[in-house]
């Protein structure tokens, strides 16, 4: 008797299983195939971001592919300028400045003796629709005013300018899911609340783009045309950044956007990043992770928490779900209490298209929020951001509609 009971829970569980895999197939193994495209321009998709340390910023941009061509020879990187100073930065410039800057400075009041350029890093990438080169370059910065221009070998960029502050007062405009399909006015959105609010970066909080294609990309770059090039951001991992299947892994594209990613030393794999300013830690943390990568996750929060009295976890998935206590049951059988030992004062998440403040204990608030014009919960106010102020003294998060309206404030 009790075999046949055994054998009947059995069956019962593995046809659940086989049920839920039948139901949620597309979900999570089904990858629409990428359509085709080319690569035409040797400068194209530039992102400024930046690194462990504030100061430090990366320029990364998109490239036709490079030829092995033994004739040719090939110098693509990154010149800086202080806009308006006379300081001089410890960057190495013993790299030689191509012919091309030579030629563009004739007709720059600025000189060739108080800049410097940085060579860049180069990256092939083939993906099932095409290829394309990546180039990325660093440069730790003094705060001030600066201008940057690209060189890719005989082409050279505009000139773009941006501002390192210091770190005693800053300014994040944290966004959660983007994933532009197509047009949706993500690009007036954003240049409205850059219009509206002095800010020094961006935190994004995955599902940057719809999936892992090049029209998604370009979506993305399109709708931040204006934006990524001048003011630094870093976006976590989400899930629709990732391509899918039993062994999914984060779309390759994503790194040479960010490479931040490839360069931090202090993480158990990559997909997280560990961000110390003088008066606050940031961690960004990747949650489509396995259980065990999640659980080491934890350990890493706690080993790199030590000592800190502020503390930001900028994730996809939210710690707790808004939706219903068991959709995120892994993330809180993983990471359990940590947040109880680690003295984080916020959480930042989305993934859930939909605006809920969560306490988690006493000392923490969990924030998810939602950028995307895609809405499954009936929000009719839909798309919020949030202005995070960071001070010796305080932490403060604002939190707007699209309207600009401020619905909640939070002081830590």
């Amino acid at each position: 008797m009790k075999r046949k009971i055994l054998f009947i829970i059995t069956l019962v569980v593995i046809g659940a299983l086989t049920l839920l895999c039948v139901l949620r197939w597309k979900v999570w193994f089904h990858n629409k195939p990428e359509p085709s495209y080319t690569v035409y321009s040797k400068i194209a998709h530039i992102q400024l971001s930046f690194g462990e340390d504030f100061s430090e910023r990366y320029v990364t941009w998109q490239s036709v592919p490079l030829t092995d061509s033994a004739n040719t020879i090939y110098q693509y990187g990154v010149i800086w300028m202080p806009v308006n100073q006379c300081f001089t930065t410890s960057v190495n410039a013993s790299a030689s400045v191509p012919s091309v800057v030579d030629s563009e400075f004739q007709s720059d009041t600025a000189s060739l003796d108080n800049s410097f350029f940085v060579p860049a890093k180069y990256q092939y990438i083939k993906t099932q629709g095409g290829e394309a080169g990546y180039f990325y370059a660093k440069a730790p910065l003094k705060p001030g005013r600066w201008k940057y221009s690209i060189v890719a070998n005989d082409t050279m960029s505009q000139w773009y300018e941006t501002y390192v502050p210091k770190n005693d007062s800053l300014a994040f405009l944290v966004l959660a899911d983007i994933q532009d399909k197509k047009y949706s006015g993500t690009d007036t959105l954003v240049e409205s609340i850059i219009a509206h609010h002095n800010i020094n970066g961006i935190f994004q909080l995955g599902d940057l783009i719809e999936r892992p294609h090049q029209y998604y990309w370009d979506r993305y770059f399109d709708d931040f045309k204006h934006i990524s090039p001048t003011i630094p951001t870093l976006a976590v991992l989400g899930n629709h950044d990732y391509v899918k299947g039993i062994n999914k892994h984060p779309d390759a594209r994503f790194f040479y956007v960010f490479p931040s990613y490839l360069i931090n030393d202090s993480i158990p794999e990559v997909g997280n990043i560990f961000i110390k300013l003088p008066n606050v830690s940031f961690y960004l943390m990747d949650t489509n992770q396995p259980l065990c990568r999640l659980y080491k996750q934890k350990q890493w929060l706690k080993t790199l928490s030590s000592g800190n009295t502020n503390t930001i976890i900028l994730m996809h998935h939210p710690f707790k779900s808004a939706i219903s206590w068991f959709r995120n049951l892994r993330m809180m059988l993983c990471l359990g209490n940590v947040f109880d030992n680690i003295d984080a004062e916020l959480i930042l998440a989305g993934h859930e298209h939909t605006f809920d403040i969560e306490e988690i204990n006493d000392n923490c608030t969990q924030i998810i929020t939602n950028f995307s014009a895609k809405n499954y919960n009936d929000d009719v106010q839909g798309r919020y951001y949030i202005i995070l102020y960071l001070n010796s003294e305080t932490i403060k998060a604002e939190v707007y509609n699209e309207k600009h309206v401020l619905k909640q404030i939070f002081e830590f």
